[in-house]
Formats: structure tokens, sequence, C-alpha cells
């Protein structure tokens, strides 16, 4: 059997007689092991089992998890705008302009660029062999796009206390409340759902690097 390991700066596939797996520098597989059935951490288990594939298994997985977070973002993003945005530009004896522009900002923007970008993602996703999908290059297709996020998370603040201050009135209450129903929304309120474009492009850099760390350089 061969293994995929480092060995300082190089890396590639050593006889297995001569590898003794390491979960990180401190804790061997031995001692994850007994800490797994003493009960240990997720963390621990989680790099336990990431250890114990091949690097082009851990690189599908993190594929993987990059397409369906960006699937499940684009659906968070629908029904923010058609749940929450549609319903209050219906109501313009509750809502002025002014106050949804605040709220929701350009979120509208970010959806229709989000669609696009998912879109071309899945394209470059080889689902019988995932490792060998190459996104990265759907990332700097559509890197200018990424600016508008620096609108949105600037005006994050304001949208959030705008909120809050309808919030103190029991009929916007209830609205937003009926908002998430209608929906069939998870019990999350509106300033969840905003905050989830700022939680989002903070996420692209950690997947990125991790998709590197498991990418192999042809030389």
């Amino acid at each position: 059997y061969w293994w995929w390991g480092t060995r300082g700066e190089a890396s590639g596939w050593f006889p297995s007689a001569f590898v003794r797996l390491r979960v990180s520098q401190e804790d061997t597989v031995e001692d994850c092991l007994a800490a797994l059935a003493s009960g240990g951490s997720k963390t621990l288990r989680r790099r336990t089992s990431i250890s114990l594939l091949s690097n082009d298994q851990v690189r599908s997985r993190v594929v993987r998890e990059l397409i369906n977070t960006e699937r499940d973002f684009v659906k968070v993003l629908h029904d923010v705008s058609e749940g929450y945005l549609a319903e209050c530009r219906r109501r313009n004896d509750m809502f002025s302009p002014e106050q949804i522009q605040t709220i929701f900002g350009n979120l509208e923007d970010i959806l229709a660029f989000q669609s696009s970008f998912l879109e071309d993602l899945e394209t470059k996703l080889d689902w019988d062999a995932p490792y060998k999908s190459c996104i990265g290059e759907t990332f700097l297709k559509h890197k200018s796009g990424f600016r508008m996020y620096s609108e949105y998370c600037n005006s994050h603040p304001m949208a959030i206390a705008t909120l809050q201050e309808l919030y103190q009135h029991n009929n916007y209450s209830k609205f937003f409340e009926a908002c998430r129903l209608m929906r069939g929304l998870i019990e999350i309120p509106l300033d969840g759902y905003l905050l989830t474009p700022v939680q989002r492009i903070c996420k692209y850099p950690l997947q990125l690097a991790e998709l590197l760390k498991y990418t192999k350089v042809n030389i």
C-alpha cells in the first residue's frame, strides 16, 4: 500500500511501511483513536477522518463542500429576495423606498451575480471525479463581481440598526414573522439572513486555501 504524505517541503506517495500518520504535530493516529474511544471532540474526529483519506479524496470533499455551500447560499438569497424584499415592496404603507434600500442594500445585485457564478461553477465540476475539477478558473472569471460585497458589507450595520428600530413595533415584528412562515424558513430573524452575504464573502478565502492545499502542481 502507498500513502500520500509530506516530508519537508516535498509531497508525494510513500510506501506504507515507511509511513506513520500524524494528524497534527502533536497527535498521532493512535492518540486520536484513543481520544475518540473516550468521546473526543468533533474537531478531532474530522482531523482524523481527513488524515486517513488520500489527497484526491480530500480534494473531492473540499470541492463538494464548496459547491453545496454555494447552492445553499444562493437559495438563502432567493428566499430573502422573494420572501422578504418583495413583500416589503408590496407594503408601501409600512416601508418607504429609502427604508427598503437601507435594509436590503444591493442584495438583488448579489443574487444575480451569485446565480451566474454558481451556474458557471457547476459547469466546471467533474461529477465522476470531483478532485479533477478546475474551479479556480470560475473565481478568476468573476473576480470583479465580488467587489459589490464592499457596498453590502459597509451598509450592513445601518441595515441592522434600521431593522432593530422596526422590531420595536409589534406590527413590524408580526409582518417579518409572517414573511418567514409563508416562505417556510427556519426560525431565524431577518437580520440573521441578512448577515449571510457577509459570512459568505469571508468564507471564500478559507475554502480556496483548503482547495489549494490539496491541489497537485503539475511540473
